[in-house]
């Protein structure tokens, strides 16, 4: 990674709880990395001639039903007949649906081009969105929604001051993985219509990390820093969203991880990333600096942005900051505004 600094001077506002300050901030530059046609009825034939000798078909009488008598036998065909005399021979079928009652007919088919229509209530029950949680190692939430009657469209998906955008797939299923920030976790989903469908879980062993997230709307851009126990950027100690570890404990239990939550395709996106340190687990003493880095973009240079960070506590819900930062002009719109000191250290004591 390059790390050749570009120091400017730029003007940063943060809104930190109740309080509004601006302070001069010093940039560096790191590279990162149609209907269904009618159908056609064929012509009718030429009836056929009347054939010659043919015995009528008795039908039973409405009130002897089940009693329909054989129709008469004709004459065999004589050896050396013809076809045609054979055919003509064979008396003519008249249709007895007519003759029969109601009970014995059995239901009408239904007419050509009819589809089965579903009633309100299954219709109803086929389309209700089912979501189910689950917990994995690293006090991470697994969130699997099941919504067939919302297949390939955004959803919002909250969970304790978390909000990040989802695309289902064509069938309707969405899994992701949230980081939890609360003990008694509660995970909704949110589409079009404020039609909504959470589910909740346990998760005690949250008590053993320390998470902090940053998180924004549309096309601001930040990146998130952790660096642990005196790393360097760019170093292998700099957990960030291009270097993310892993939510798998090792032996030492000496690294933290990153999580990148929120699809950026759909239509206004929501964006978050968590970091999280197992503090509870770890072996290392020493501490975890912070550091937001504003990005500056042709789409977010020369304006404000805004975000939000959350802080887990053990006892209570995460607490939120609000964050404004007034970006350089276009002149050089790349680089980044790092925003140091707007998150305190994470304090490991270990063993």
């Amino acid at each position: 990674m390059n790390l050749v600094r570009k120091v400017s001077v730029v003007a940063a506002t943060f809104l930190i709880a109740a309080a509004t300050g601006q302070f001069m901030q010093s940039t560096f530059h790191r590279s990162q990395p149609a209907a269904a046609p009618a159908p056609v009825t064929p012509p009718l034939a030429a009836p056929a001639a009347k054939p010659a000798q043919t015995r009528p078909v008795q039908v039973a009488s409405l009130e002897q039903p089940g009693k329909l008598p054989l129709p008469l036998a004709s004459a065999p065909a004589r050896d050396g007949g013809s076809i045609d005399a054979l055919r003509s021979a064979i008396p003519a079928m008249q249709p007895l649906a007519g003759a029969l009652p109601a009970a014995l007919r059995g239901p009408a088919p239904p007419a050509p081009g009819a589809t089965a229509r579903a009633k309100p209530e299954t219709a109803a029950k086929v389309c209700l969105p089912r979501a189910s949680i689950s917990v994995d190692e690293g006090a991470i939430l697994h969130f699997r929604l099941d919504a067939p009657c919302h297949a390939a469209q955004r959803v919002v998906i909250r969970h304790g001051g978390l909000a990040f955008t989802e695309l289902t797939d064509a069938k309707g299923m969405l899994d992701v993985k949230i980081p939890a920030m609360q003990e008694d976790a509660r995970v909704t989903a949110m589409f079009a219509g404020n039609k909504t469908v959470s589910a909740t879980t346990t998760v005690p062993e949250l008590s053993l990390y320390d998470r902090v997230a940053v998180e924004w709307v549309g096309k601001d851009s930040f990146d998130l820093h952790a660096l642990e126990f005196g790393a360097a950027f760019g170093s292998a100690g700099d957990i960030w969203a291009q270097n993310p570890g892993s939510a798998t404990p090792n032996t030492t239990a000496v690294e933290g991880f990153m999580t990148v939550l929120g699809n950026r395709s759909v239509t206004l996106p929501m964006l978050a990333q968590v970091y999280t340190y197992p503090t509870g687990l770890s072996t290392e003493g020493g501490k975890v600096k912070l550091v937001i880095d504003a990005v500056i973009t042709p789409e977010t240079c020369g304006r404000e942005m805004l975000a939000e960070t959350l802080r887990t506590r053990r006892d209570a819900a995460p607490k939120k900051t609000d964050l404004s930062v007034a970006m350089p002009d276009c002149s050089h719109p790349d680089g980044y505004v790092q925003l140091a000191g707007l998150l305190p250290d994470i304090q490991v004591a270990g063993e």
